[in-house]
């Protein structure tokens, strides 16, 4: 019974042995599943946030696009009118100069026949009279020429301006540039902890084994009056 007694004694260090280090792998095991699935959880969020940047970057792009071409409608719209309006006056002065040489025109001949119906002086004067009204005439109408050409130069300049104004605002909106979003890095997964395996179990064998030798020993000790309880 007595020589039993260490061998269950190491039987049973060398057991409790092999569960601490079970319990040491499975708290490690836990510890790196949490670490693993935390990671993973992290990676997740991380491409879910970059999912949304690129949403948020093509949105972007959507909406710049929409106003170039609505700078661009404006500016072409703003640009058809100007011309429009150049060319309504451009006629409007044509048409006022028309009517101000016809009515010149008129008033010239209107002086010729009051020269001719007066008879009072010599024929020469009454050529001299007639070639007043004709100079006059003549000077009139070039300077209403005149006038409609600086007014036509002025149309020039004016359509002019609005082509360059319309380039201005479809320059002022360029396209957007998204920005390249790239995606998270998958973490690196730690692999579990393997069992206490043969070493474990060797060594747990092995310190059992030495656990019972010293108890064997330490009863042979006793029997052998080595060790007593008797006082010196």
């Amino acid at each position: 019974m007595c020589a039993a007694v260490p061998i269950i004694l190491g039987v049973l260090s060398a057991g409790l042995s092999i569960a601490q280090q079970q319990q040491q792998v499975n708290a490690q095991n836990d510890a790196i599943a949490h670490a693993n699935a935390q990671a993973e959880q992290n990676f997740q969020f991380a491409k879910l946030q970059a999912d949304a940047r690129r949403t948020n970057e093509e949105q972007q792009r959507q909406m710049q696009d929409d106003m170039i071409n609505q700078t661009k409608t404006l500016a072409n719209d703003a640009y058809a009118n100007d011309i429009a309006m150049a060319n309504l006056r451009h006629m409007q002065e044509e048409e006022a100069k028309g009517q101000r040489m016809r009515r010149t025109g008129i008033l010239a001949l209107e002086a010729k026949g009051e020269v001719l119906a007066a008879k009072g002086g010599g024929g020469a004067s009454i050529l001299n009279l007639i070639a007043d009204v004709k100079r006059k005439q003549g000077m009139s109408d070039w300077y209403e020429n005149r006038n409609f050409a600086f007014t036509g130069h002025q149309i020039v300049e004016a359509k002019k301006a609005s082509q360059i104004q319309r380039s201005t605002r479809i320059a002022s909106q360029q396209p957007y540039l998204k920005r390249t979003v790239l995606d998270p890095i998958k973490p690196l997964k730690r692999r579990r902890v393997k069992g206490p395996g043969f070493v474990g179990y060797a060594s747990a064998a092995l310190g059992g084994v030495q656990t019972g030798m010293g108890v064997y020993n330490f009863g042979d000790a006793n029997e052998l009056g080595w060790i007593t309880n008797k006082p010196y």
